[in-house]
């Protein structure tokens, strides 16, 4: 589990850190210039290729979750967080995006999906 999980961290990581920077020329490539152009569309890209590293990493902690689960009682416990991370996220979603807008959204996501791995 520790390797599978340090693995899909330094992928999700290196995709980040690497299609971040690419995400206005692919935009131009494959949008035309009116899209590759726009400054927040660039940026929503970007920030959802750090979003990929956070639901890679979500993905392999609730397969484990789910896995080692051995009651109905447990999977009741996690359905109960989830709930609760949801309300997380109807609570942060309009103040961030009201202040980044697009990449509010996909922010608020990551930080949900950073408490649902943990």
């Amino acid at each position: 589990y520790c390797f599978l999980l340090r693995a899909v961290l330094y992928i999700g990581l290196l995709f980040a850190s690497i299609a971040s920077n690419y995400t206005s020329i692919l935009l131009r490539i494959l949008a035309g210039a009116r899209w590759g152009l726009n400054a927040e569309a660039s940026a929503t890209l970007s920030a959802f290729c750090v979003y990929t590293a956070f639901l890679a990493i979500n993905g392999t902690t609730e397969a484990f979750a789910y896995g080692v689960a051995r009651s109905g009682k447990d999977v009741g416990a996690l359905g109960v967080i989830h709930a609760l991370i949801g309300g997380v996220f109807a609570t942060l979603a309009p103040p961030l995006v009201r202040l980044r807008g697009a990449v509010g959204l996909v922010l608020t996501n990551c930080i949900c999906m950073a408490l649902r791995s943990m």
